[in-house]
């Protein structure tokens, strides 16, 4: 987490009351905070990160006034600001959206706690989707909402336009692969933690595939841009990188040792397309464990 930005972050909460320092690298963590949660007008820049907007929508009904919040710049992983506005409007806040650029939260309204089903995760079950695309046949994930405001949930869009069949029923979503695979052109600016997952599928598919929308991408645990095209190469893959996309054309691959870089999702990812071209050996494994604890044992019972 120290590799990850929140600059922009601290700049913000200094608008409205805070007091932050950094101990260490000025802009990254650790991070000493204090000072007063005044509300009031404040700006931020979105482009590195959704996280840092969303930090501050949840804090805000604690602030002594409303606050007035405008995004600089356009706000990367934007699907995920739906998701928190949804999440605090469920307990209780008013906030009113303007576009996607202005929010304006009540500190008239608090939180109040009731009881709330969570939904399953899109990025995590993204892994196990991507198995079926990969290795070809059917896998099933339960407790996933088929209207749910995840971001994530365009990763079936995208296997549904590279030619694997997908089905829901309720909370159960099944994705199956009966033939070869096509490579597409997509955006997944609004789909962050599912683009390694689909390049793992992308280097399987018969043509090639250009993800774009992917920038931000470079302030994760690790620059993942980068990480996976030089992964993906280790093991044989035709990988471009231009400005903010990835294009994945078809070549043979084969096995190799990864190094995932202490980030989860290059771990799980790259587990998938193991279980495609086999002999990948994963280092540092247990990395997985900040998202996905159990991850290792779960896959071990799908592929039994």
């Amino acid at each position: 987490m120290q590799e990850r930005p929140i600059g922009p972050l601290a700049d913000a909460l200094m608008q409205i009351g805070g007091h932050v320092t950094f101990p260490g690298k000025k802009g990254f963590p650790p991070v000493q905070v204090s000072g007063h949660l005044n509300g009031g007008a404040v700006s931020i820049d979105g482009s590195m990160s959704s996280q840092y907007i969303s930090s501050l929508l949840l804090a805000a009904p604690y602030a002594d006034k409303e606050t007035e919040m405008e995004i600089l710049g356009t706000p990367a992983s934007r699907s995920y600001l739906d998701i928190t506005v949804d999440v605090m409007r469920t307990f209780g806040a008013d906030v009113k959206q303007f576009g996607s650029d202005r929010f304006v939260v009540s500190n008239c309204t608090r939180y109040a706690g009731r009881t709330c089903p969570v939904e399953g995760d899109y990025s995590s079950a993204s892994y196990f989707f991507a198995i079926a695309a990969i290795c070809g046949g059917k896998i099933t994930v339960t407790n996933l909402n088929a209207t749910s405001v995840q971001g994530d949930r365009q990763f079936l869009t995208a296997l549904e336009a590279m030619g694997c069949r997908v089905t829901s029923s309720g909370d159960t979503v099944t994705v199956e692969r009966t033939g070869n695979l096509r490579g597409i052109t997509i955006d997944m600016s609004s789909s962050p933690d599912t683009v390694q997952t689909l390049c793992m599928v992308a280097a399987v598919a018969d043509t090639p595939t250009t993800i774009t929308g992917i920038s931000h991408l470079k302030f994760k645990e690790s620059d993942r841009i980068t990480s996976t095209a030089e992964h993906l190469m280790k093991l044989g893959g035709n990988v471009r990188v231009e400005d903010d996309r990835i294009t994945i054309s078809p070549r043979p691959l084969h096995g190799g040792t990864i190094d995932p870089g202490n980030d989860h999702r290059t771990a799980m990812s790259f587990a998938a397309l193991g279980l495609g071209i086999g002999e990948v050996t994963i280092t540092g494994a247990e990395c997985v464990n900040k998202s996905f604890p159990g991850f290792w044992e779960t896959l071990a019972e799908v592929v039994q």
